[in-house]
C-alpha cells in the first residue's frame, strides 16, 4: 500500500503520510484485513482504516508488531536450542556407537590373526 508524503514502514509492507495527523488514505483489501487483524476488528470495522492513523496508532501498530517479532524470536530459539540438545544427544550416542563398533572390529581382527 503506497500513500503520498514521509515513509512508514509497517510490516513488509511501506506506508507513507503526510504530516497532517489525520487525512485520507486508501488501504487495499489485504492491508485492511491485516491491519484489522491486529485490533480483533471484523471486516465491517476494518473501513475505520480508511481515515489516516494517528501517530499514536501506528506507534502502538509498530509496537505491536514489535511485540510479536520479539515473540516469534523467543519461540524460535527455544526451538533451535531444544535442536541443538537433541543433536548433541544424538552426536554423543553415534560416537559411543562408533566406538563400541571400533571394539567389535579391533575383537575380530584379533582373532582372525
Amino acid at each position: 500500500m503506497v500513500l503520498q508524503g514521509n515513509p512508514l514502514c509497517i510490516g513488509a509492507k511501506v506506508m507513507t503520510c503526510h504530516r497532517p495527523v489525520r487525512q485520507k488514505i486508501n488501504l487495499d483489501e489485504e492491508s485492511l484485513k491485516e491491519l484489522g487483524a491486529d485490533y480483533g476488528l471484523c471486516k465491517s470495522t476494518s473501513a475505520l482504516f480508511q481515515e489516516a492513523l494517528s501517530d499514536s496508532d501506528r506507534i502502538r501498530i509498530l509496537q505491536q508488531q514489535n511485540e510479536d517479532l520479539r515473540h516469534r524470536l523467543s519461540l524460535s530459539t527455544h526451538k533451535m536450542e531444544a535442536m541443538e540438545a537433541e543433536f548433541e544427544g544424538s552426536r554423543h550416542y553415534m560416537e559411543a556407537e562408533l566406538s563400541r563398533t571400533r571394539d567389535d572390529l579391533d575383537k575380530m581382527r584379533d582373532k582372525f590373526r
